[in-house]
Protein backbone atom coordinates (compact mmCIF):
# COMPACT_ATOMS: atom_id res chain seq x y z
CA UNK A 1 0.00 0.00 0.00
CA UNK A 2 2.78 2.40 0.94
CA UNK A 3 4.68 1.44 -2.20
CA UNK A 4 1.64 2.20 -4.39
CA UNK A 5 1.26 5.62 -2.77
CA UNK A 6 4.96 6.33 -3.25
CA UNK A 7 4.73 5.31 -6.92
CA UNK A 8 1.70 7.57 -7.43
CA UNK A 9 3.54 10.48 -5.83
CA UNK A 10 6.57 9.94 -8.08
CA UNK A 11 4.43 9.72 -11.20
CA UNK A 12 2.34 12.75 -10.33
CA UNK A 13 5.46 14.79 -9.51
CA UNK A 14 7.06 13.76 -12.79
CA UNK A 15 3.96 14.57 -14.80
CA UNK A 16 3.56 17.89 -13.03
CA UNK A 17 7.20 18.75 -13.83
CA UNK A 18 6.59 18.01 -17.53
CA UNK A 19 3.39 20.05 -17.71
CA UNK A 20 4.66 22.93 -15.57
CA UNK A 21 6.08 25.03 -18.47
CA UNK A 22 2.86 24.69 -20.42
CA UNK A 23 0.77 25.49 -17.38
CA UNK A 24 2.82 28.57 -16.61
CA UNK A 25 2.51 29.80 -20.21
CA UNK A 26 -1.25 29.32 -20.15
CA UNK A 27 -1.59 31.15 -16.83
CA UNK A 28 0.74 34.02 -17.73
CA UNK A 29 0.11 34.56 -21.46
CA UNK A 30 -3.05 32.92 -22.70
CA UNK A 31 -5.44 33.27 -19.77
CA UNK A 32 -5.11 37.09 -19.48
CA UNK A 33 -5.63 37.44 -23.24
CA UNK A 34 -8.65 35.13 -23.10
CA UNK A 35 -10.15 37.16 -20.23
CA UNK A 36 -9.70 40.39 -22.22
CA UNK A 37 -11.90 39.05 -25.01
CA UNK A 38 -15.58 39.87 -25.09
CA UNK A 39 -17.98 37.09 -24.19
CA UNK A 40 -19.02 36.59 -27.82
CA UNK A 41 -15.37 36.14 -28.82
CA UNK A 42 -14.79 33.73 -25.94
CA UNK A 43 -17.71 31.54 -27.04
CA UNK A 44 -16.45 31.63 -30.61
CA UNK A 45 -12.96 30.57 -29.50
CA UNK A 46 -14.34 27.75 -27.31
CA UNK A 47 -16.56 26.54 -30.15
CA UNK A 48 -13.56 26.50 -32.50
CA UNK A 49 -11.53 24.56 -29.93
CA UNK A 50 -14.31 21.97 -29.78
CA UNK A 51 -15.25 21.84 -33.48
CA UNK A 52 -11.74 21.68 -34.95
CA UNK A 53 -10.73 18.34 -33.35
CA UNK A 54 -14.19 16.97 -34.15
CA UNK A 55 -13.79 17.90 -37.82
CA UNK A 56 -10.32 16.36 -37.89
CA UNK A 57 -11.74 13.14 -36.48
CA UNK A 58 -14.46 13.07 -39.10
CA UNK A 59 -12.28 13.91 -42.12
CA UNK A 60 -9.21 11.90 -41.14
CA UNK A 61 -10.84 8.76 -39.70
CA UNK A 62 -14.55 8.34 -40.26
CA UNK A 63 -14.86 9.37 -43.93
CA UNK A 64 -11.92 7.23 -45.14
CA UNK A 65 -13.34 4.26 -43.23
CA UNK A 66 -16.75 4.79 -44.84
CA UNK A 67 -15.15 4.98 -48.29
CA UNK A 68 -13.29 1.71 -47.67
CA UNK A 69 -16.47 -0.02 -46.49
CA UNK A 70 -18.33 1.18 -49.59
CA UNK A 71 -15.50 -0.06 -51.82
CA UNK A 72 -15.48 -3.48 -50.13
CA UNK A 73 -19.27 -3.79 -50.43
CA UNK A 74 -19.06 -2.94 -54.14
CA UNK A 75 -16.32 -5.57 -54.64
CA UNK A 76 -18.40 -8.13 -52.77
CA UNK A 77 -21.45 -7.46 -54.96
CA UNK A 78 -19.35 -7.81 -58.11
CA UNK A 79 -17.87 -11.10 -56.88
CA UNK A 80 -21.35 -12.42 -56.02
CA UNK A 81 -22.65 -11.47 -59.47
CA UNK A 82 -19.69 -13.14 -61.14
CA UNK A 83 -20.14 -16.31 -59.11
CA UNK A 84 -23.86 -16.39 -59.93
CA UNK A 85 -23.18 -15.93 -63.64
CA UNK A 86 -20.55 -18.68 -63.58
CA UNK A 87 -22.92 -21.04 -61.78
CA UNK A 88 -25.66 -20.26 -64.33
CA UNK A 89 -23.28 -20.95 -67.21
CA UNK A 90 -22.10 -24.16 -65.58
CA UNK A 91 -25.70 -25.37 -65.12
CA UNK A 92 -26.40 -24.51 -68.75
CA UNK A 93 -23.40 -26.52 -69.90
CA UNK A 94 -24.26 -29.44 -67.65
CA UNK A 95 -27.82 -29.42 -69.00
CA UNK A 96 -26.59 -29.94 -72.57
CA UNK A 97 -24.89 -26.89 -74.03
CA UNK A 98 -22.37 -28.90 -76.13
CA UNK A 99 -22.56 -31.27 -79.05
CA UNK A 100 -22.80 -35.07 -78.81
CA UNK A 101 -19.60 -35.82 -80.79
CA UNK A 102 -16.69 -36.83 -78.51
CA UNK A 103 -13.17 -35.51 -79.01
CA UNK A 104 -10.30 -37.89 -79.52
CA UNK A 105 -8.30 -36.84 -76.46
CA UNK A 106 -9.80 -34.76 -73.64
CA UNK A 107 -6.44 -33.77 -72.15
CA UNK A 108 -5.05 -32.35 -75.39
CA UNK A 109 -8.32 -30.54 -76.15
CA UNK A 110 -8.46 -28.98 -72.68
CA UNK A 111 -4.78 -27.94 -72.96
CA UNK A 112 -5.40 -26.34 -76.36
CA UNK A 113 -8.55 -24.53 -75.19
CA UNK A 114 -6.87 -23.35 -71.98
CA UNK A 115 -3.98 -21.83 -73.93
CA UNK A 116 -6.37 -20.20 -76.39
CA UNK A 117 -8.48 -18.79 -73.53
CA UNK A 118 -5.36 -17.60 -71.62
CA UNK A 119 -6.15 -19.65 -68.50
CA UNK A 120 -3.43 -22.32 -68.81
CA UNK A 121 -1.05 -20.35 -66.60
CA UNK A 122 -3.63 -20.38 -63.77
CA UNK A 123 -4.16 -24.16 -63.78
CA UNK A 124 -2.76 -25.69 -60.64
CA UNK A 125 -4.01 -29.23 -61.20
CA UNK A 126 -4.99 -31.35 -64.21
CA UNK A 127 -5.78 -34.89 -63.12
CA UNK A 128 -7.46 -37.65 -65.13
CA UNK A 129 -10.45 -39.22 -63.39
CA UNK A 130 -10.96 -42.91 -64.10
CA UNK A 131 -14.55 -43.89 -63.45
CA UNK A 132 -15.31 -47.61 -63.90
CA UNK A 133 -18.92 -46.94 -64.93
CA UNK A 134 -18.20 -44.10 -67.41
CA UNK A 135 -17.44 -44.64 -71.08
CA UNK A 136 -15.67 -41.35 -71.80
CA UNK A 137 -12.61 -39.59 -70.47
CA UNK A 138 -12.77 -37.18 -67.54
CA UNK A 139 -10.39 -34.56 -66.20
CA UNK A 140 -10.38 -32.73 -62.89
CA UNK A 141 -8.91 -29.26 -63.31
CA UNK A 142 -8.29 -26.55 -60.75
CA UNK A 143 -7.59 -22.90 -61.53
CA UNK A 144 -6.31 -20.47 -58.91
CA UNK A 145 -6.84 -16.69 -59.08
CA UNK A 146 -7.97 -16.77 -62.71
CA UNK A 147 -9.50 -13.58 -64.17
CA UNK A 148 -13.24 -14.04 -64.31
CA UNK A 149 -13.63 -13.02 -67.97
CA UNK A 150 -10.89 -15.43 -69.10
CA UNK A 151 -12.60 -18.23 -67.17
CA UNK A 152 -15.89 -17.48 -68.98
CA UNK A 153 -14.12 -17.61 -72.36
CA UNK A 154 -12.65 -20.98 -71.38
CA UNK A 155 -16.08 -22.36 -70.41
CA UNK A 156 -17.55 -21.11 -73.70
CA UNK A 157 -14.68 -22.76 -75.57
CA UNK A 158 -15.36 -26.05 -73.74
CA UNK A 159 -18.99 -25.94 -74.88
CA UNK A 160 -17.95 -25.23 -78.46
CA UNK A 161 -15.42 -28.09 -78.44
CA UNK A 162 -18.06 -30.70 -77.58
CA UNK A 163 -16.79 -31.24 -74.07
CA UNK A 164 -19.15 -31.73 -71.14
CA UNK A 165 -18.78 -29.71 -67.99
CA UNK A 166 -19.89 -32.31 -65.45
CA UNK A 167 -19.35 -30.26 -62.31
CA UNK A 168 -18.01 -26.78 -61.60
CA UNK A 169 -17.33 -24.99 -58.33
CA UNK A 170 -16.50 -21.26 -58.43
CA UNK A 171 -15.32 -19.31 -55.40
CA UNK A 172 -14.05 -15.73 -54.99
CA UNK A 173 -10.31 -15.31 -55.47
CA UNK A 174 -7.78 -13.12 -53.74
CA UNK A 175 -9.25 -9.94 -55.29
CA UNK A 176 -12.54 -8.78 -56.78
CA UNK A 177 -11.89 -9.78 -60.43
CA UNK A 178 -10.28 -13.16 -59.67
CA UNK A 179 -11.95 -16.52 -58.98
CA UNK A 180 -10.95 -20.00 -57.85
CA UNK A 181 -12.41 -22.77 -60.04
CA UNK A 182 -12.60 -26.53 -59.65
CA UNK A 183 -14.31 -28.41 -62.47
CA UNK A 184 -14.79 -31.90 -63.82
CA UNK A 185 -14.71 -32.06 -67.62
CA UNK A 186 -15.55 -35.09 -69.71
CA UNK A 187 -16.64 -36.31 -73.09
CA UNK A 188 -20.26 -36.68 -74.11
Amino acid sequence: MAMNRRLKELLSARLEAQWLPLRERVETDLLPRFQQLQSRERYLLLAAAFILPLMMLIFLLILPMQDRITELNRSLKIAQQQAGEAERLARQLVAGGGSKMAPVNVLSDVERLARASKVRQYMTRIRPQNMPDSRGQRLLIELKDVPYNDMLHFVDALAGARLELINMKVQPGSSAALVQVQSLIGTR
